[in-house]
C-alpha cells in the first residue's frame, strides 16, 4: 500500500531546484465568531474554507549556493503565481507570500531561507468584463446625432421645404407619411400585444397628422421618427425583419431627375428623407442586435454579417461626421455579439438513420445530459418544421450540438 513516502520528491518553486528542512502548512476554516452582551454562548458563523499556507525551510548548498539563492528570491520575486513542487503534496500553483534568507559564516556553503506560499486559486468572481451593450447604445446616440445634424443641415444638402413650391412641399409630405406608415407597418409585429401595439399606432398616426408641420421643422421631423423607431421591442426578430425592410424600401424609391433647380430640390428632399429612415433603420436595428439573445453560434455571426454589410454599403456615400459614427457602430456591434457568443453550440446538420421519434432522436444526439433533453426535442422540433413528433423523418435535419 502506497505510503506517504511515496510522494516525496525533490522540492522546487518556478523550477528552482532546492533542499528542505521541513515543510508545514496551514488549513481549516475561515470562522467570524459573534458575541454577545450577557450571552455565554457565541455564534460562531462559516465564512469558508481558509485559503490554505505553506511554509518551508529551504537549504542551497555551495558550489553556487550564493547564485542559487538569488535564483530563488528572483523566483519569488516575480509577479503572479507559480508551480511549487512541494515534497509532500506535489505540484502546486501559489504566490510567494515571503522569502528571508540566512548567511551564515558558521555554516559556510550554505544559504537557509525561510519561504512561505498561498494557494494561487483562480478568480472565479467577480469578473471584470466591459458593458458592450452599454457601448452599442452610446455608438448608437452618437451616430443617430450625426444622423439627425446631416439631415437638418443646408450646407450638407440636406431636407429643406423652405421657399420651395407647393408641390415640392405636398411630394414631401406625402413621402414622409408613407415611410411612418412603412415604419409602423414593419415595426408592429415586434411589439408585445395589446397597449403596447396601441400605443404605437397611435403615435405613428399622430405623427402622420403633423407631417405639414414636420417637414417644416426637420429637427422636430428626426426626432418623432427616433420615437417612432425606438419604442420597446418585444421579438427582436421581428424587429429585425422589420428595419431591414425599412433599408431596404429606402432603395426602391424612383429617381427624380433634377431638370430645375426645383426639381433638384425635391430630388435632395427625397434623397435626404430616404437616407434617414435607412440610416436610423440600420443604428436601431444595431441596438437590437445588443438586446437579442441568440441560441446558435451560426445565428449570432449570420445576424453580425448581414447588419455589418447593410453598415458598409453606407459608408460608401455617407458624409464625414455619420461615417465616422456609423463605423463606430459597427465596431461596438462586433465587440458586443463576439463578447457573448463564445460559448453558444453550432449548428450542425445530422440525418438520421431511420425513421424515430424525436424524443429517441435528442437522447442519440444529447443522452449525456437528461435534464434537457425535453427542451432539446421542443428545439429540435420547432428548428425544423417537424410535423410530428411520433416519425423525425430520414432527411437531413438541423441541431444544435453542445456549447
Amino acid at each position: 500500500m502506497a505510503g506517504w513516502r511515496d510522494n516525496l520528491r525533490p522540492a522546487s518553486f518556478r523550477g528552482v531546484p532546492f533542499e528542505y528542512e521541513s515543510a508545514d502548512d496551514e488549513t481549516g476554516r475561515t470562522l467570524a465568531v459573534h458575541r454577545y452582551p450577557r450571552r455565554d454562548v457565541p455564534y460562531v458563523e462559516d465564512m469558508g474554507k481558509k485559503t490554505d499556507t505553506f511554509t518551508m525551510i529551504a537549504w542551497v548548498f555551495e558550489p553556487d549556493h550564493l547564485g542559487n539563492a538569488a535564483r530563488l528570491r528572483a523566483a519569488c520575486n516575480a509577479p503572479g503565481p507559480g508551480k511549487l513542487v512541494h515534497p509532500y503534496y506535489g505540484e502546486l500553483q501559489v504566490a510567494c507570500d515571503n522569502c528571508q534568507s540566512r548567511y551564515s559564516t558558521r555554516e559556510g556553503g550554505m544559504v537557509t531561507l525561510t519561504l512561505s506560499f498561498v494557494e494561487a486559486g483562480k478568480n472565479t468572481f467577480p469578473v471584470a468584463k466591459p458593458d458592450t451593450k452599454s457601448q452599442v447604445a452610446a455608438a448608437s446616440n452618437t451616430a443617430l446625432t450625426d444622423i439627425k445634424s446631416v439631415f437638418t443641415s443646408s450646407s450638407a444638402g440636406g431636407f429643406s421645404v423652405n421657399g420651395a413650391p407647393a408641390f415640392v412641399e405636398e411630394a414631401a409630405k406625402t413621402l414622409f407619411g408613407d415611410f411612418v406608415t412603412q415604419t409602423q407597418t414593419q415595426l408592429t409585429p415586434a411589439l408585445s400585444p395589446g397597449l403596447n401595439v396601441a400605443d404605437f399606432t397611435r403615435k405613428a398616426t399622430s405623427i402622420v397628422n403633423q407631417a405639414t408641420t414636420l417637414i417644416r421643422d426637420p429637427a422636430r421631423l428626426v426626432d418623432s421618427v427616433a420615437g417612432l423607431m425606438g419604442t420597446e421591442i418585444a421579438n427582436p426578430v421581428n424587429a429585425r425583419r422589420g428595419f431591414n425592410f425599412l433599408d431596404d424600401y429606402a432603395g426602391t424609391l424612383t429617381p427624380i431627375a433634377a431638370t430645375t433647380a426645383t426639381r433638384a430640390r425635391q430630388a435632395a428632399n427625397q434623397a435626404a428623407m430616404a437616407g434617414l429612415f435607412s440610416r436610423m433603420a440600420l443604428v436601431m436595428n444595431a441596438r437590437n442586435v445588443s438586446e437579442r439573445t441568440f441560441t446558435s453560434l451560426n445565428e449570432a455571426q449570420s445576424v453580425r454579417t448581414d447588419l455589418l454589410g447593410r453598415i458598409e454599403s453606407h459608408l460608401l456615400v455617407a458624409e464625414d461626421p455619420v461615417f465616422r459614427s456609423l463605423q463606430n457602430v459597427m465596431s461596438s456591434v462586433t465587440r458586443d455579439i463576439a463578447a457573448r457568443t463564445p460559448m453558444l453550440p453550432r449548428l450542425v446538420s445530422v440525418t438520421p438513420r431511420t425513421v424515430k421519434p424525436a424524443i429517441a432522436l435528442a437522447y442519440d444526439l444529447y443522452g449525456d445530459r437528461p435534464e434537457t433533453i425535453v427542451d432539446r426535442m421542443d428545439e429540435m422540433i420547432a428548428r425544423n418544421g417537424i410535423v410530428h413528433a411520433g416519425f423525425v423523418p430520414a432527411d437531413p435535419i438541423e441541431v444544435l450540438s453542445d456549447a
